[in-house]
């Protein structure tokens, strides 16, 4: 294969000519393939080639029809082909845009000798070394720096003024004490409160005063609840014999059965009919009866009673009363 002759980008591959001079080669911006224009004028892909993807080599396609007029392309992205040569430019005198650096010129003449440079505003060359200089008017060069000076308290010079300072409200630095004010008033009138004083002695104790009136009688306080039952007691030692009671004719608690009486004489021999014998049973139901609403009676004083303790004494005697009576509730 000969040398290449020349290479030509193009945008697009199907911009690739069928057919091209021998050696030229095309290089394709949108798909980065490669090719190349054989010794018999047809375009080859290289690419292809040198990768061995296919078995035979591609060629370009045959030109398609000419496509339909496009527009002005003033707002296209994609660059148009390269113009011909324009007509040479005018001298550029006016030109705002710089030209292209010059060569270096000629060495020129030697100048005229200049003034003495005292009113010059460019640096002369460095003179020689000079005497101690203690009368020199010209500066010399700057020493090193020298030790740290003292806190200048005794210095004679004055040091550079300060910034202004605040008005020293929020300070914890106590500043120069005044000079003496006039004596003041006696500061009766005063909104500015003294020092505190010394505490005085102790007063004498006052005399009593008079009795005041009597108040008003406060309201009774309502009752308390009943406490709970203490724990039961020790018994106690035996009371002294109390006063005789009544006769017991009226009371509905029975009283303790008494002793055995001596057997009594052999009495007549009374025979008891059939009249008298119901008239004893009319007169037990009647004593049994108001027996029972004696009881039913005390029954509903007891459950009244506020004191736990006496009612469920009462209420056990109850009980006994009601089963010797062979009663139920």
């Amino acid at each position: 294969m000969g040398r290449i002759q020349k290479v030509k980008m193009i945008l697009t591959e199907n911009l690739v000519p069928e057919k091209a001079e021998f050696g030229k080669v095309f290089v394709c911006k949108d798909t980065q393939q490669v090719w190349v224009t054989a010794l018999s004028g047809e375009v080859l892909n290289l690419s292809d080639l040198l990768e061995g993807k296919t078995a035979t080599v591609r060629t370009p396609g045959p030109q398609g029809a000419s496509g339909r007029d496009g527009v002005d392309g003033s707002n296209s992205t994609v660059p148009g082909p390269r113009g011909n040569v324009g007509e040479a430019g005018r001298d550029g005198k006016d030109s705002t845009v710089p030209g292209p650096k010059g060569d270096k010129g000629d060495r020129g003449d030697k100048g005229d000798k200049g003034d003495d440079g005292k009113d010059s505003v460019v640096p002369g060359p460095a003179g020689r070394d000079g005497h101690d200089g203690k009368d020199s008017t010209v500066p010399g060069q700057k020493g090193e720096p020298g030790t740290a000076g003292r806190d200048g308290a005794d210095s004679t010079v004055a040091g550079p003024r300060g910034l202004p300072g605040r008005d020293g409200k929020d300070s914890t630095t106590p500043g120069p004490r005044g000079l003496k004010g006039d004596s003041g008033r006696d500061g009766l009138d005063s909104t500015v409160a003294g020092s505190p004083g010394r505490d005085g002695h102790d007063g004498h104790d006052g005399k009593d005063g008079s009795r005041g009136l009597q108040g008003i009688p406060g309201r009774d306080g309502s009752n308390g609840h009943d406490g709970r039952d203490g724990d039961k007691g020790d018994k106690g030692d035996k009371g002294d014999r109390g006063a005789a009671g009544n006769d017991g004719k009226d009371s509905v608690v029975p009283g303790p059965h008494g002793d055995k009486g001596e057997k009594g004489e052999r009495g007549d021999v009374t025979v008891i009919g059939d009249n008298e014998l119901l008239a004893a049973v009319q007169q037990l139901k009647a004593e049994k009866t108001r027996w029972l609403a004696a009881l039913a009676v005390q029954q509903e004083r007891n459950d009244s009673r506020k004191h736990d303790g006496l009612r469920s004494a009462v209420a056990s005697v109850l009980r006994t009363l009601r089963v010797d009576s062979n009663v139920h509730k």
